[in-house]
């Protein structure tokens, strides 16, 4: 289990996250929604050790070590490197390389563009590729870490509808297989409807509310998040989100 308890994190003595507190499960998807500037990059960075932040974080009751258990992908991931595509998926194993890289690890980042439909594409340099396919070249580096706990921000923000698909879905699949603890930043309220099994709910920095997505996605809730108007229609006993329009907050 992961535990977060009383985070809160600021910039210049401005807070950002004020005394956020939930769990995540091994083997789920949980889901961090709310309005931009609601402190979902910011909780995510503090949980992967990147801003210092009060409160605690722990993994099965003991202090999470950032360095050894999570692996991060940012929103922006657009920074321009020399490295080919198969090069960047193999740095999520850099402890493990050495003068010379290890058949298996080769094959197993290989492997993971494969998933993606990215098997052309391995020897092609990040520069030379599209920011969606530079999106999925990181995110195949974060699961080529195996790390408990798996930070994505915005991950399927600069994918066609396809590709949204495959990453949640290889991402699902993943965290059933191996237990990782899985928690995104995320903005289309369907995909998180529809793939995910707890939602945080976040305002102003502050929790407003954690369950399943049919408890916590509710029209009330929403509208007081992001100020629209939505009609929720539960498909499969999980919420689909149709907005309406904007409304008074």
């Amino acid at each position: 289990m992961f535990l977060i308890n009383e985070l809160s994190v600021g910039y210049s003595g401005v807070p950002i996250v004020q005394g956020a507190s939930f769990s995540a499960s091994p083997g789920h998807l949980t889901a961090l929604i709310g309005a931009n500037g609601a402190g979902k990059s910011t909780m995510l960075k503090a949980i992967a050790g990147l801003l210092p932040s009060s409160g605690t974080v722990q993994i099965d009751g003991g202090a999470i070590d950032p360095r050894q258990d999570v692996a991060y992908m940012p929103q922006d991931t657009s920074a321009a490197s020399g490295l080919t595509m198969l090069e960047a998926v193999m740095l999520g194993r850099l402890r493990s390389l050495g003068w010379q890289t290890p058949p298996d690890v080769i094959q197993a980042a290989a492997d993971l563009l494969d998933r993606f439909g990215l098997a052309d594409l391995a020897e092609r340099p990040l520069i030379d590729v599209s920011g969606g396919q530079r999106q999925l070249a990181f995110l195949a580096q974060a699961l080529m870490r195996r790390p408990k706990v798996l930070l994505l921000d915005e991950p399927t923000a600069a994918l066609d509808l396809r590709h949204q698909m495959l990453v949640l879905e290889t991402v699902a699949k993943d965290a059933s297989d191996s237990g990782v603890i899985v928690i995104l930043a995320m903005h289309d309220l369907s995909l998180v409807g529809r793939f995910t099994d707890h939602v945080v709910c976040l305002k102003d920095g502050q929790v407003l509310s954690f369950g399943t997505p049919t408890d916590t996605m509710t029209e009330r809730r929403l509208q007081e998040m992001y100020g629209v108007r939505v009609e929720i229609e539960l498909l499969g006993g999980r919420p689909r989100v149709e907005l309406l329009g904007t409304a008074e907050v």
